[in-house]
């Protein structure tokens, strides 16, 4: 493989506990977030912003080229953008970024001896006040922000200027890929799916549907899974799949397949779960990942006493691994792990725990093993290579199919969102899948590499 690589910063001399942050747009925008003795502090390109006793939370905005971040000291919350504080609040919640990572939007508290009054802000701009403010989400074509909002007794979705019909419970805002908002409001003992214009379904009873689960099809289909005289279904466009008589609930948000005509979806009863297709119920583990698609066929990561594998069309087809390390993840019906699939020869990648570590299986074959795989299993699209992370010990490697780059002491995606979970770093593919970029930091020298596939 040509490599090129290129030294395009430095983390500040003395440091220690940092996080480098590279802008997406902008690769001249090295930001560190390091841990101090009494706190912690951002540095931009090498300049030092205030110091906080914590840095929750820091994202790109601006398409890349600016950054904000929320920094907490003395009970008060400070938002700083470029280094600069804007303003103080008793709280700041969580950064929403738009789809074009050009606008920011968070919920901040002021409080004063007689109430506590919640406002969204969105780019620096202040909006009404109401008695608390909850998720927010936003439209996928504009700059426009839904969000859930209490005032009263009652909470409501405001969408712009406009707020919408007053419910007692208002969940699981979203808009569909053409931008029409959807969001379950509670009201008179039933849950009401609606959008911005109407109501759609009716969830009969208190138990809450899954609220992020709703499924949008060609032209705006629409699924969903809700409660009928006691007994959960399926919906998608005219279809209905179910009652499941005795299970106690549908996991996840529903999914379509490649041919748009089948639809899947995970039911729980009794601490087991099974995928089903259509009104076919598969065979019950313990805990299930997300379903992917693989021409017309369902392929799954399931767990069943301890062990873990893969599951194609409801048969068990790889080897078991043992589960081997106690995590809270374990003792869920849903696994965060989901398989991969390449475009180009469907080949199917899923993450395995090994008793001396990590490896991926690729087409049933055991990768190269690691004490942690840390960066997240991709195919490179046109070139159908393999591409992940490794970890050992303080070292990082990247992998593409066998061959190893490193060892680094750290790597970094150019991203502008943050907050992933399971992986250290995403990769990030240039020229239809034909090279790979990525970031490193190897004692105080950052660079930048392009891998040719």
């Amino acid at each position: 493989m040509l490599i090129k690589r290129q030294t395009i910063g430095q983390v500040p001399k003395g440091l220690r506990g940092f996080q480098v942050m590279i802008g997406n747009c902008d690769e001249n925008l090295l930001v560190c977030l390091c841990s101090l003795e009494k706190g912690g502090m951002v540095f931009m390109s090498g300049k030092a912003g205030p110091t906080f006793d914590a840095i929750p939370q820091a994202r790109f905005v601006n398409k890349g080229h600016s950054l904000a971040y929320c920094g907490t000291k003395d009970d008060k919350s400070s938002v700083v953008v470029n280094g600069e504080v804007i303003d103080v609040y008793d709280w700041v919640g969580k950064f929403s970024i738009s789809r074009d990572e050009s606008s920011i939007a968070y919920p901040v508290m002021r409080e004063s001896p007689s109430r506590q009054e919640y406002k969204m802000v969105i780019d620096g701009v202040p909006g009404r006040a109401f008695i608390n403010i909850g998720e927010a989400v936003w439209h996928p074509k504009e700059l426009l922000l839904a969000y859930m909002a209490e005032e009263g007794k009652s909470e409501r979705v405001v969408i712009g200027d406009n707020l919408l019909p007053a419910f007692e419970r208002v969940r699981g805002l979203q808009f569909s890929p053409q931008g029409e908002l959807y969001y379950w409001g509670f009201k008179e003992g039933n849950w009401l799916l609606n959008n911005s214009k109407k109501e759609i379904a009716v969830s009969e009873g208190e138990d809450p549907p899954n609220f992020g689960g709703i499924l949008f099809g060609p032209d705006d289909t629409l699924g969903y899974w809700a409660c009928k005289n006691g007994k959960w279904f399926v919906r998608y466009g005219d279809l209905s799949y179910g009652p499941w008589s005795g299970f106690q609930r549908i996991v996840g948000s529903p999914m379509l397949f490649g041919d748009h005509n089948s639809i899947g979806y995970v039911v729980e009863q009794d601490c087991r779960v099974q995928v089903c297709k259509n009104d076919h119920a598969g065979p019950e583990f313990d805990a299930v990942g997300r379903p992917i698609c693989n021409g017309g066929e369902i392929a799954y990561k399931a767990r069943l006493k301890h062990q873990e594998f893969l599951v194609i069309d409801n048969n068990i087809s790889s080897k078991r691994y043992e589960v081997i390390w106690p995590e809270e993840r374990e003792f869920a019906t849903y696994l965060e792990d989901i398989p991969i699939i390449s475009q180009k020869s469907k080949k199917i990648a899923f993450l395995a725990s090994l008793k001396d570590g990590q490896t991926i299986v690729e087409a049933g074959q055991e990768q190269l093993i690691y004490q942690r795989i840390s960066g997240q299993p991709t195919f490179s699209g046109e070139t159908d290579r393999l591409v992940y992370g490794g970890q050992n010990g303080m070292e990082s490697y990247v992998v593409v199919d066998t061959e190893t780059i490193g060892p680094f002491d750290e790597i970094v995606s150019a991203k502008s969102s943050s907050g992933f979970i399971m992986w250290n770093w995403i990769p990030e593919f240039l020229e239809n899948g034909t090279k790979l970029k990525f970031f490193t930091v190897t004692g105080d020298k950052i660079d930048k590499c392009v891998v040719e596939l």
